[in-house]
């Protein structure tokens, strides 16, 4: 696949490198290119990529965000998996969200539909099955009410 490069920015860290670039591909959409690569010996080798395209950057930003932000919050030695905690604490959500991570029934969903349809907006939504306004966005997404991002 021909693409060109629009624009390229490396960062290194240690024997580590990292290399974004965004790409036109040959049939005009654009898309960041994310490498990683080792020194190995007298060659660079590349050990990872990922690609992003424009209509998913939203999804992939929130994801990086929420990924950094509990890496932040996490000591340098310890992994998410290995104490079986949970990366959230459900009991402190629902102080703010009463029926966040709660079962949805169909009458839930015949509800939010209804609502939705009315024109009810996310944050309505949120407050009226109090619920936090990603799980409102993710059902309307489940239901096929919105498109997925």
């Amino acid at each position: 696949m021909e693409s060109e490069l629009l624009f390229a920015e490396t960062m290194k860290a240690n024997n580590r490198r990292y290399d974004f670039e965004v790409h036109k591909a040959s049939n005009g959409d654009c898309y960041l290119l994310v490498r990683e690569s080792r020194q190995r010996q007298d060659k660079l080798v590349t050990s990872g990529t990922i690609m992003v395209y424009v209509d998913h950057l939203q999804g992939f930003r929130r994801a990086m965000r929420v990924a950094l932000q509990f890496m932040k919050g996490s000591s340098k030695h310890s992994s998410p998996h290995t104490d079986g905690a949970k990366a959230y604490d459900v009991a402190g959500i629902r102080q703010s969200f009463p029926q966040a991570y709660a079962k949805w029934t169909s009458e839930d969903d015949d509800r939010l539909k209804a609502l939705f349809t009315d024109g009810w907006k996310v944050d309505e939504l949120a407050a009226e099955f109090q619920r936090k306004p990603s799980a409102i966005g993710s059902r309307l997404r489940k239901l096929g009410l919105i498109e997925e991002n």
